[in-house]
C-alpha cells in the first residue's frame, strides 16, 4: 500500500495526525492530536455542566427521580451559548481532522514520488 493512502487512512480512521507520526513527522503529529483534543475536552466539558445541570433539578425534585424523566432531562439540548459552543468546537474538531487527513495524504504522496524518482534513476 502506497504511503500517501495508509497514511490518510491512518489520520481518518483512528486518530487525527497518526497518518503524519507514519511519515516520521512526529512534530506535526503531535500538534494535530493536541489540536484534536483541545475541541473534544472543552465538548467533554459542555457535556459534563449539562449533566450536572440534570443532578442538580433532580436534587431539587424539578424532575422526579424515575428513568424517563431523568433520560427526558438529559437528552434536552443545550440552549443559548452551550449550544453555540458545542457547535463551534465540533466544528474545530471535525476541521483539524480534515485537514490532517489532506495534509497526511499530500505529504505522504510527496514521499511515494520521491521514492518512485528514486527507483527509476537507478
Amino acid at each position: 500500500m502506497k504511503k500517501a493512502n495508509k497514511a490518510a487512512m491512518l489520520s481518518a480512521l483512528i486518530c487525527p495526525g497518526l497518518g503524519l507520526f507514519h511519515l516520521k513527522q512526529r512534530l506535526l503529529g503531535a500538534a494535530f492530536m493536541l489540536a484534536a483534543c483541545a475541541p473534544l475536552f472543552m465538548v467533554a466539558k459542555l457535556i459534563f455542566a449539562q449533566a450536572n445541570k440534570v443532578v442538580d433539578r433532580i436534587l431539587s425534585g424539578e424532575v422526579s427521580n424515575d428513568f424517563l424523566s431523568i433520560h427526558a432531562a438529559v437528552t434536552e439540548l443545550p440552549k443559548g451559548e452551550a449550544s453555540e459552543q458545542l457547535q463551534l468546537y465540533t466544528l474545530c474538531f471535525i476541521g483539524v481532522w480534515l485537514i490532517s487527513i489532506a495534509l497526511s495524504y499530500m505529504l505522504g504522496r510527496r514521499l511515494d514520488k520521491q521514492s518512485t524518482d528514486r527507483d527509476t534513476s537507478q
